[in-house]
């Protein structure tokens, strides 16, 4: 992941193979993970709890992660598996909390602050 503030300290991200540069905006500057990390965790903005499906999947395929994701709910197995799926295809909200998000970003090797970022630009989605 790449990450870019703007003047007011709104933090984006954008995937690090460049398949998204054409989203980034003239007046955005390109910062650290640690900076950017830095900069949530002094912000006044909440992490959203609750997103709708809608705001998760564009906020997934902006960051060039919605196939990671899908690939990986299709791979589940057993029980497990069939509910993820069963929620994916049906789920109208993906909350921050849930065991399948924690899951899911383990599997793609996100960090907490990782995701935070995730539901806090899907949010403004």
């Amino acid at each position: 992941m790449r990450f870019f503030k703007d003047i007011s300290n709104n933090i984006s991200a954008y995937p690090a193979d460049g398949s998204q540069d054409h989203f980034i905006s003239t007046d955005l500057v390109e910062i650290s993970e640690s900076e950017a990390m830095s900069i949530a965790a002094t912000s006044n903005v909440a992490v959203p709890s609750v997103v709708s499906m809608r705001q998760a999947r564009r906020a997934l395929y902006d960051a060039g992660m919605l196939s990671n994701v899908e690939a990986a709910i299709a791979g589940m197995s057993g029980v497990d598996g069939d509910k993820a799926r069963i929620d994916w295809a049906t789920a109208t909200t993906v909350e921050r909390g849930n065991a399948l998000v924690a899951s899911l970003a383990a599997a793609l090797g996100l960090t907490g602050a990782q995701l935070d970022a995730l539901f806090t630009q899907a949010a403004a989605l």
